[in-house]
């Protein structure tokens, strides 16, 4: 039987995450990952690393506006209407947020508790 590199492992579940899982949950990828090459034993960060890099190519929207956060972080915006927002934090999973209006008639969303408003997001 032929030796396998790191490279080709990642390249083979990745083409297995992206074949079986392309509208699956980030936890049945985790699994995938997990038990795809019993063999080689992944500690939690190689396998969330393999998983992230696959999940973020087979599900990647275009980001269209943002807010900057600080120098390593923004928050991204995927898609907006009338009523929501479509946003997530650099490269992790978005979240739906409900478009509201402050006193003053200010658009804004409510990201875990921080309020961010339409009007300051730079568009992409």
């Amino acid at each position: 039987m032929k030796g396998i590199t790191l490279k080709q492992f990642i390249e083979d579940v990745e083409k297995s995450i992206a074949r079986e899982n392309s509208e699956g949950s980030y936890e049945a990828a985790m699994t995938l990952v997990k038990t795809a090459f019993g063999r080689i034993p992944l500690t939690e960060n190689q396998v969330r690393t393999i998983v992230n890099r696959v999940w973020n190519r087979v599900h990647a929207q275009p980001v269209i506006a943002c807010w900057v956060i600080c120098n390593t972080a923004s928050l991204n915006v995927y898609s907006i209407n009338d009523e929501e927002v479509v946003a997530g934090i650099n490269n992790q999973e978005p979240e739906t947020f409900e478009v509201q209006i402050d006193d003053d008639g200010e658009f804004y969303i409510d990201f875990h508790g921080s309020h961010y408003y339409l009007n300051e997001c730079m568009r992409v």
